[in-house]
């Protein structure tokens, strides 16, 4: 398994795909629409977990949303919509 020390030098996207498969397979739900990530997660959150600025955060959660990867849901819920195409920027 990839640690974050090893993703480190990698590009943004590749880091958040990694931290939302993970958290999908470790801490989700499934639903109808997709994996629910059962804990709440700001953008802030997923910035300091990729090491990343909250701008970069929010453009990369929104191409996320926009390329059918996640959809996000009031209070700071992200549902893993496509699985396999978040794995896949992962590699």
């Amino acid at each position: 398994m990839i640690n974050m020390q090893t993703l480190a030098g990698e590009r943004v996207e590749r880091r958040m795909a990694h931290i939302l498969y993970k958290l999908a397979n470790r801490l989700g739900h499934a639903e109808a629409d997709g994996i629910l990530i059962t804990i709440p997660l700001s953008r802030q959150d997923l910035a300091d977990m990729a090491c990343t600025t909250l701008e970069t955060a929010i453009r990369t959660v929104s191409r996320f949303n926009k390329e059918g990867l996640i959809a996000t849901r009031r209070g700071g819920y992200v549902v893993v919509t496509d699985p396999e195409g978040l794995e896949k920027l992962t590699r």
